[in-house]
C-alpha cells in the first residue's frame, strides 16, 4: 500500500510540475504518449512486485532502480503533453533513466549470481552423501561414467575398488545405529583425506564404498587398497564403539576390452564377495 501511494504521488507531482512549469503542446503525440505511459506502468509494476525479494541483498538495487525508471518514464510520458526545456529533459528524464537502469542492472546481476550459486549448491547436494561428505551412489556413478569415457577416448584403463565394512551389522546391533553412522562418517572422511584428487571415492550404499582410479594397473590398485586398509586400521574410530575393531574387505577390477563401467563394477563386486568368503579384512583382485 505504501508503494502504491508513492507511485500515485510521484505521477501527480510529475504531472503537476509539468503543468505548472511548462506550456502545453498543440498537437499531442498520442502514440508516444500511450507507449511511454505503458512503459512507466511496467516500471511501477516491477517496483511493487520486487518486494517479494525484500530479504535479498539485491532488493534495494532493484527497488530503487525501478522507482527511478518510473520517475523518468513518467516525465517522458508528460513530455508529450508539455514543452520541456533541455535542462529538465537531461536531469529528470535522461539522468534518472540512466541511474535507474544502472541500479536494475546491478540488482539483476547480483540476482543471477545468487541463482547460479544456488544451482551449484543444489547440484552438489544431489550428488553428495550427507553422512560422509563423499559422493553418493548417483554422484559416484557420474564419476565412473566420466572416468570410463576418458579411458575410451584416451585408450587407457582404470580400476574400480568396492569396499565393505566387515560385520557392520554387529556394530549396529551392539552399539546402535547412531554409533554405526558415526563409524561410516569417520571412515568416509578419512578416505577422502587419504586419497588424492585422481582417486574418486563415494558411498556406494549402506556400509559399502567405491573408488575409481584412472590409468593404473590391477597391481597398483591393489596397493592402493592395502594402503587404505592399513590407514583405516590405525585411524581412531568413534568412542561410541569403545575398542571394537573395524576392518574392511576390498574387491578390485580393471577395465578390459569394450566392457562398460557397470561390467567393471560387477567384477569388483565378485572380488569383494571372494574377500568376504575368504575370511574378510583382505584385498581380492579379479
Amino acid at each position: 500500500m505504501q508503494k502504491i501511494i508513492i507511485i500515485i504521488l510521484t505521477a501527480l507531482l510529475s504531472y503537476g510540475f509539468s503543468a505548472w512549469a511548462f506550456n502545453p503542446v498543440d498537437d499531442i503525440r498520442m502514440f508516444n504518449l500511450v507507449t511511454e505511459s505503458f512503459t512507466a506502468i511496467m516500471a511501477a509494476f516491477f517496483f511493487l512486485k520486487v518486494d517479494a525479494l525484500k530479504n535479498k541483498p539485491y532488493h534495494i538495487y532493484l527497488s530503487l532502480g525501478f522507482y527511478m525508471a518510473f520517475v523518468a518514464l513518467c516525465a517522458d510520458s508528460f513530455d508529450q503533453l508539455f514543452y520541456h526545456n533541455e535542462l529538465y529533459t537531461a536531469v529528470v528524464e535522461k539522468s534518472m533513466k540512466l541511474l535507474g537502469y544502472a541500479m536494475v542492472f546491478v540488482g539483476v546481476k547480483k540476482w543471477l549470481e545468487e541463482y547460479h550459486e544456488m544451482n551449484l549448491a543444489l547440484n552438489r547436494q544431489a550428488i553428495t552423501d550427507g553422512l560422509t561428505g563423499l559422493y553418493n551412489r548417483r554422484g559416484m556413478q557420474q564419476q565412473l561414467e566420466k572416468t570410463h569415457q576418458r579411458a575410451v577416448e584416451e585408450k587407457r584403463t582404470y580400476c574400480v575398488i568396492v569396499i565393505d565394512v566387515d560385520d557392520f551389522k554387529v556394530i549396529n546391533d551392539t552399539y546402535g545405529h547412531v554409533a554405526g553412522d558415526e563409524v561410516l562418517s569417520v571412515m568416509g572422511k578419512a578416505m577422502l583425506d587419504f586419497l588424492n584428487e585422481t582417486q574418486k571415492v563415494g558411498r556406494w550404499g549402506g556400509e559399502e564404498f567405491a573408488i575409481s582410479e584412472f590409468g593404473v594397473s590391477l597391481e597398483e590398485a591393489a596397493v592402493t587398497c592395502e594402503e587404505v586398509r592399513m590407514y583405516l586400521a590405525e585411524h581412531p574410530m568413534p568412542k561410541s564403539i569403545a575398542d571394537h575393531p573395524v576392518t574392511m574387505s576390498f574387491g578390485v577390477s580393471q577395465l578390459k576390452g569394450d566392457a562398460s563401467y557397470l561390467d567393471v563394477v560387477k567384477r569388483a563386486d565378485r572380488a569383494l564377495y571372494q574377500s568376504k568368503t575368504a575370511g574378510k579384512n583382505r584385498v581380492t583382485v579379479l
